[in-house]
C-alpha cells in the first residue's frame, strides 16, 4: 500500500459508515450487492405530502444556545457526501468551526439499513439512547460524538466534536439537541435541494464535475462577512470550499505550512502569489494561502474516482484554481 492509499483510508471509512454507502460496508453482507436487495429489506412506504425541510430550521439558533449554554449561530452550511442526498448545518461561534452540527438524510431507507451501518455489526461501541421515541445511537468515532435517529426512513444526525476551542458540549447537552430536532421533523421530509447560490455559482460546474467524477446534482452557499463556503453533492461524492479572510484563520493556515505532515503542492498558481499544501493523512484536502484569504478544499470523489499514486489530482488541482480566481 502506497502513501496515497494509506491516506484515503480515513475519508474512505468515514464515507462507508455515513448513510451513503448504507452499504457496501456493512457487516453481514456480501461486498457486491446493497442490502436493501435483500429479501424483507425495504425502506418505509412515505404517507402524505412531502415536506421541504431546512436542515437549520431542526435546531433554531436560540433554542440550541440555551441549551449549550453559550450563544451560537449558523456558521455553515454543506452539502455531505452520502449516497442519500444529505446537507449538514453548522451552530458555533466562528465561520466553519461548528459547536454542533445537524444533518438530514432522506429518500427513505430502511430501519434495517440503519441498523446496519451504526448498530453493533459495524463495532466500535454503539449506545442506544434512552428517551427517545425513535431508534437512536450514540457513537464515538476519533474525537467526534454522534447521536444519529431513524425516523420512518429518514436520519437524523446530531454531531459534536471534542477537539474544539472552548467548552465542549456534554452528552446530557447532546441528546438534548438531539430530541430538539426530531421534535421539529415533518411526518414526509425532503432535503431542501439548492440554497441561494451567488458566489459559488461562479465556479463552474465542468470543474467541480472533475473533482467529483460525476456531474453535481445537490449545491449550497453560505456567506458571512466576507466569508464563503461552498459546496457540490454528486451522490456519493461531495466537494466544499471553505474562503475565510478571518486574519486569526490567515495566520493559522500559514503555521500550518510549516509543520511535517504538510505536503508543499504546486500548480494552484505562481508561487509569489500563493501558497499551497495538503495534509499527508488526510486524503482529498487543500489549503491555499492566497494574499488575505485562505481557501480549504475537501473532495471526496466517487467511489473509485482517484488515483492513489497522486497526492493532488489533476482535477482538485484545477478546483483550487477556479476557487482562488472566482472566489476571492
Amino acid at each position: 500500500m502506497n502513501a496515497r492509499e494509506t491516506r484515503l483510508l480515513p475519508r474512505v471509512a468515514a464515507t462507508v459508515l455515513a448513510v451513503a454507502g448504507l452499504v457496501a460496508g456493512s457487516a453481514g453482507c456480501s461486498p457486491d450487492r446493497d442490502p436493501t436487495e435483500r429479501p424483507g429489506i425495504t425502506p418505509p412506504v412515505m404517507r402524505g405530502r412531502p415536506v421541504v425541510v431546512d436542515t437549520c430550521d431542526l435546531l433554531p439558533v436560540d433554542r440550541a444556545s440555551a441549551i449549550a449554554g453559550q450563544p451560537l449561530s449558523v456558521v455553515g452550511i454543506r452539502v455531505e457526501p452520502p449516497r442519500l442526498e444529505t446537507v449538514r448545518c453548522d451552530l458555533g461561534r466562528r465561520f466553519a468551526e461548528p459547536l454542533v452540527s445537524v444533518s438530514l438524510s432522506t429518500d427513505p431507507i430502511a430501519l434495517e439499513v440503519f441498523e446496519a451501518a451504526y448498530g453493533d455489526e459495524v463495532g466500535g461501541d454503539p449506545v442506544a439512547v434512552e428517551g427517545i421515541k425513535a431508534p437512536t445511537i450514540l457513537r464515538k468515532e476519533g474525537d467526534q460524538r454522534t447521536i444519529r435517529s431513524f425516523v420512518h426512513g429518514a436520519v437524523v444526525s446530531v454531531q459534536t466534536s471534542d477537539s474544539l476551542r472552548g467548552p465542549s458540549l456534554g452528552r446530557q447537552g447532546l441528546v438534548a439537541l438531539a430530541r430538539l430536532a426530531l421534535s421539529r421533523l415533518p411526518r414526509n421530509p425532503v432535503v431542501r435541494e439548492t440554497g441561494t447560490i451567488d458566489r459559488c455559482d461562479s465556479v463552474p460546474d465542468r470543474v467541480v464535475a472533475l473533482a467529483l467524477g460525476r456531474p453535481p446534482t445537490l449545491r449550497q452557499e453560505f456567506s458571512s462577512e466576507g466569508s464563503v463556503q461552498c459546496s457540490w453533492g454528486g451522490q456519493p461524492g461531495a466537494v466544499v470550499i471553505t474562503v475565510s479572510d478571518d486574519p486569526v484563520e490567515v495566520r493559522r493556515a500559514a503555521q500550518l505550512a510549516s509543520e511535517i505532515e504538510q505536503v508543499e503542492v504546486t500548480g494552484v498558481a505562481p508561487t509569489d502569489q500563493v501558497r499551497a499544501w495538503s495534509s499527508s493523512d488526510v486524503a482529498g484536502d487543500l489549503v491555499v494561502l492566497a494574499g488575505d484569504r485562505v481557501f480549504s478544499l475537501e473532495v471526496t470523489p466517487a467511489p473509485g474516482f482517484y488515483d492513489a499514486g497522486i497526492a493532488t489530482s489533476p482535477p482538485e488541482l484545477a478546483l483550487a484554481r477556479a476557487a482562488v480566481r472566482r472566489l476571492r
